[in-house]
């Protein structure tokens, strides 16, 4: 009986020990999971740009990112017509263009990078003088 105690007294602390030594890293048991990226937003600017005229549409980027910018669609009876469309930082006024395609036809896309998160901007324009007519746009910008 004295023996059996003696196995029982120095197994018993060894148990609490490896009980102790789990795989509990404090979430239950689970092993850590990879975080989760932040979702793309996709945001649609609509709008129409006159001759010789320009649009500026300002948007916020809450995280650093990959901006990209697409011409989707742009008017019927334009074939062949270039628009400018430029990116850039917006202040609450104005946009400082810091990416821009002067010659963007449908398809046609822009990609940056954002930093940091804030307050930015797209800007479409009749930069080359092209336009006979005012004509309707739209335009995609992807960002996180």
């Amino acid at each position: 009986m004295f023996h059996s105690t003696r196995v029982v007294l120095v197994l018993l602390p060894l148990a609490l020990f490896a009980a102790a030594c789990g795989d509990d890293p404090g979430n239950g048991g689970n092993l850590p999971t990879t975080p989760t990226p932040p979702s793309l937003t996709t945001e649609n600017f609509e709008g129409t740009v006159t001759v010789n005229g320009a649009i500026t549409h300002p948007f916020l980027v809450t995280a650093p990112s990959t901006l990209t910018a697409t011409l989707v669609a742009l008017a019927d009876g334009t074939e062949g017509v270039t628009i400018g469309m430029s990116l850039g930082t917006w202040n609450g006024e104005y946009c400082q263009i810091v990416l821009a395609n002067d010659t963007a036809i449908q398809g046609k896309f822009i990609v940056g990078v954002a930093q940091t998160a804030g307050a930015f901007c797209l800007r479409v324009a009749d930069a080359t003088g092209q336009l006979t007519k005012p004509a309707p746009y739209q335009i995609t910008v992807t960002h996180q």
